[in-house]
C-alpha cells in the first residue's frame, strides 16, 4: 500500500527546515546576543524531536526503520572518519558546526 503525503506535515517538515537554516546562520552570533541564544536554544531543542517524529510517521513499520539505518549508517560513519583524519582528530564532536 503506497501512502501519500499530507500536505499539514510537508508544510510543517518546510517550516522546520526553515528554524534549521536560521539556528545555522545565528550560530556564530550567539555569543553576542541573549536574545539569539534563547532563540538558538529553543530551534534545536524543537526541531530534531519533531523531525525524528516525522520521519517514524512516515517510515511506517520498525523492518523499514532498521533498513534505513543499516543502509544509512555506514555512511554515516565513513564520512565522520574520513572528517576526523582530516582534521587530525582535532574536532569538538558536540559542537554542530565543527565540520564546516
Amino acid at each position: 500500500m503506497v501512502r501519500l503525503r499530507m500536505a499539514k506535515y510537508c508544510n510543517l517538515k518546510c517550516i522546520l527546515l526553515i528554524f534549521v537554516i536560521y539556528g545555522h546562520w545565528i550560530e556564530t552570533d550567539i555569543g553576542s546576543s541573549k536574545l539569539l541564544l534563547i532563540q538558538y536554544k529553543w530551534i534545536y531543542f524543537v526541531h530534531m524531536p519533531l523531525f525524528a517524529f516525522l520521519s517514524g510517521l512516515f517510515l511506517g513499520t520498525e523492518r523499514a526503520c532498521k533498513n534505513c539505518v543499516k543502509k544509512l549508517l555506514p555512511m554515516y560513519l565513513l564520512v565522520q572518519t574520513v572528517l576526523w583524519a582530516v582534521n587530525r582528530g582535532n574536532m569538538n564532536w558536540f559542537v554542530p558546526w565543527w565540520h564546516l
